[in-house]
Parts: C-alpha cells; sequence; structure tokens
C-alpha cells in the first residue's frame, strides 16, 4: 500500500523541476521517498522468498546478480574519468578518494563520496546497508 506513493515519488523527483518547490514537496522528493521506497523493496525482497530464510544465501545471490553489472559501469565510468583527468595525479587521486569507496559498495555510507563516482551506483551501496 505505501509502495505505490513512495515509487510514484522517486518518479516524481526524477521528472518534477524542483525549483521555487513547496518545502515539504522538497524534502520529500529530495530524500524521503528514496528512503521509503528502498526499505518497502528490501522487505519485499526478503518476503517472497522462497523456503526457508537463510541470509547469507540471499546475499549472495543479490550480490551474484548485481555486482557483474554494477562493476561494469564502474569501469566504464573510470574509464571515461582517465580520459577527462588533465593527469595521472589527479585520477589517481579521484580513484582513491571515490572510486575505492564506489568498488567496494560503501559510497553511500560516505557522504561525500556517494554523489561523486558513478552517482547512480549509491543505491546498490544503500541496499546493501539496510
Amino acid at each position: 500500500m505505501l509502495r505505490f506513493p513512495a515509487a510514484l515519488g522517486v518518479i516524481f523527483y526524477h521528472f518534477y523541476d524542483r525549483d521555487g518547490a513547496p518545502a515539504l514537496l522538497e524534502h520529500l522528493t529530495s530524500g524521503g521517498f528514496f528512503a521509503l521506497f528502498f526499505m518497502l523493496s528490501g522487505f519485499m525482497l526478503a518476503y517472497v522468498t522462497r523456503g526457508p530464510f537463510d541470509a547469507r544465501d540471499f546475499l549472495w545471490r543479490r550480490f551474484a546478480r548485481l555486482y557483474p553489472m554494477y562493476f561494469f559501469a564502474w569501469a566504464l565510468f573510470g574509464l571515461f574519468t582517465w580520459l577527462a583527468s588533465p593527469s595521472a595525479k589527479e585520477f589517481t587521486r579521484t580513484l582513491a578518494f571515490y572510486g575505492t569507496p564506489s568498488l567496494l559498495l560503501v559510497q553511500t555510507w560516505i557522504p561525500k563520496t556517494a554523489p561523486v563516482w558513478n552517482w547512480p551506483g549509491w543505491s546498490i551501496s544503500t541496499e546493501g546497508c539496510f
């Protein structure tokens, strides 16, 4: 029942021009709906698991399903970052401070790194956190 409004809020966030929006609407679309949607989605993933629930098996299956494509996107973004970097030193610094947390799926836990390296990947880091 709550998942539909949360998903609608996420869609609204991506398509609505938030400049000049009321404060409550700005707050809800900037984080409230995202958090609710991910928590409910995580609950539904766990709830529909068939048979006895084994947390280790569940986490391994989620990782094996998501991480290969995530790693491909991470490497592709790294290639573009390397090509756009003014120097090897700057690329190495960016890789160390932003690429490494992203590779290890902990960028959401370090607020300044979440939106930098392959920023859509923060959602997978958030899923791992929950």
